[in-house]
């Protein structure tokens, strides 16, 4: 059993989305809204992973773009951070939302992640995304509408890197040390990644959807278990992130707002059940919209939430 199949079981697993912060809950119109606070990050992870969240994931935004994008992501280096978070957790499966890849070489990619899974102790789950900041491309010398293309090229050769450790442009002989753990680390496509939902289907091992009504995640589940039926390839795989205002009142209803909403306890519970029955895998939760703070939020998802769907991730 690799990082993934422990998300993609017959029952929907629940993640947390960095940063814990509640930054745009509390944001006033004169503050950085993007810039969340990261000074304490450790604490609210490992109270996470004793809550029996599943995931951990992390996003990657090379440069921030307060301007147009005004959102820094989880602000730290993946790959540096996948580090820090293999070192204060020990079962908790640690994702990426993902590494922009047309940005980075594919050698690297393969190096960093294959580094992360041993010292993980093959806990790496690795989402990939064509990037969508155009800002960021001409910084690094990259085509913007040549990003679709890149990406696959890229997304190809690191299976073939760890398969073998090896390119056509390497030296015969020449490998990428060290070897992951998982004989393939996980390859999670975010959102469309500018190709095709065949292509998906076919080169990776779950798409990470861009959170939306169930209407919209059923549909994708379906073209998902479509495609991957035609393969003979397992059809559970479809994630997605949910961004949550948990009220106090356990009953309070839904109050939805862009990629989530305000709800109570019991509310959420039967939308996570309702995400189940569509069949999706995977929910990362995102308590930036939180008027409550994050710890006290994940407390409350472990002690009545996360019993209802739980699996025990470290079997």
């Amino acid at each position: 059993m690799n990082a993934l199949d422990k998300l993609c079981r017959n029952c929907l697993t629940i993640g947390i989305e960095l940063p814990i912060d509640n930054d745009w809950a509390r944001s006033s119109p004169t503050e950085a809204r993007g810039v969340a606070d990261i000074s304490r990050q450790g604490y609210p992870v490992k109270l996470a992973e004793e809550g029996n969240f599943a995931a951990v994931w992390q996003r990657d935004v090379p440069v921030f773009d307060p301007i147009h994008f005004g959102d820094a992501g989880s602000i730290f280096d993946p790959f540096v951070n996948y580090g820090y978070l293999s070192a204060i957790t020990s079962r908790i499966v640690i994702g990426t939302a993902g590494v922009v890849l047309p940005l980075r070489s594919a050698i690297d990619v393969a190096k960093a992640a294959a580094s992360a899974d041993v010292l993980s102790g093959g806990r790496i789950v690795l989402g990939l995304a064509s990037g969508d900041r155009k800002l960021e491309y001409p910084l690094y010398a990259v085509n913007y509408d040549e990003r679709g293309a890149i990406y696959r090229r890229s997304f190809v050769a690191l299976e073939k890197l760890w398969r073998s450790g090896d390119m056509e442009s390497m030296e015969q002989g020449a490998v990428i040390l060290p070897r992951s753990i998982q004989p393939l680390i996980p390859r999670v496509v975010i959102g469309g990644a500018q190709q095709s939902t065949s292509w998906i289907a076919r080169h990776a091992d779950a798409w990470f959807v861009y959170p939306g009504p169930i209407e919209h995640l059923a549909k994708k589940v379906s073209d998902w278990e479509h495609e991957r039926q035609l393969i003979g390839r397992s059809t559970r795989g479809v994630i997605t992130a949910l961004h949550l205002d948990l009220d106090r009142d356990p009953d309070c209803p839904l109050q939805p707002f862009r990629f989530g909403g305000r709800m109570g306890r019991n509310t959420l519970t039967d939308y996570l059940k309702i995400m189940n029955e569509v069949k999706l895998s995977h929910v990362a939760i995102l308590l930036r919209p939180s008027q409550r703070p994050p710890d006290e939020v994940i407390y409350e998802l472990s002690q009545y939430v996360i019993p209802k769907f739980h699996i025990d991730v470290s079997e």
